[in-house]
């Protein structure tokens, strides 16, 4: 099954991360499953316009696909003025407010291509990803992961993410937190064909 976009030109980073929603993903509030390395590279390169479906979910993709036209709404903005760290972390206790910091978590079994789309996404010049992997919620270190979010990635309206596949297999420390701390939080998902 193929799905082509109705609209050219380059997309922005809300509305790249947008637009994953109907292409390419099962939406269920907050958590986008990428169904195919292949689909999420075109998805992420601007000059894509046609998004391959392999096996999972064909009856879920619409054809054809409509581009929004302003998706920034979808993520939460950085407050202005930007609060001080310390009114949102002190020490190892989060006391404020850090949900504006953590915009998407890419989170996937292994070998799914997560490490690429982080790669995709983050070079675009509207979105911030961590270059490593940064699992700090599945091992309750919240505080450490909010403080480098606050001191690492650039302030302004950026989509801020980071890449943890083992938060898939941490369900009972990791989601917890994630709906505690970043409630706004997306999630891409990668899953693996069965047999590829």
């Amino acid at each position: 099954m193929t799905c082509s976009a109705t609209k050219g030109g380059s997309l922005g980073g809300r509305q790249l991360l947008r637009f994953l929603t109907p292409a390419l993903l099962l939406s269920m509030g907050n958590i986008w499953i990428v169904t195919d390395l292949h689909a999420s590279s075109a998805v992420t390169n601007s000059t894509a316009h046609q998004v391959e479906e392999y096996l999972w979910l064909p009856s879920l993709i619409p054809e054809p696909l409509a581009l929004p036209t302003d998706a920034t709404h979808h993520f939460p903005r950085e407050p202005r003025p930007r609060p001080p760290l310390e009114s949102i972390v002190q020490g190892w206790n989060v006391s404020g407010d850090a949900s504006w910091l953590l915009n998407v978590a890419v989170i996937g079994f292994p070998k799914c291509g997560t490490s690429t789309l982080m790669q995709h996404l983050e070079s675009h010049p509207e979105v911030q990803m961590f270059t490593k992997e940064r699992c700090e919620l599945s091992g309750r270190q919240e505080a450490t992961l909010i403080r480098d979010l606050y001191r690492q990635m650039p302030a302004g309206d950026f989509v801020r993410g980071i890449k943890c596949p083992l938060d898939i297999d941490s369900t009972t420390m990791s989601l917890p937190a994630y709906q505690k701390y970043f409630p706004k939080a997306h999630f891409i998902v990668g899953v693996r064909h069965p047999v590829l």
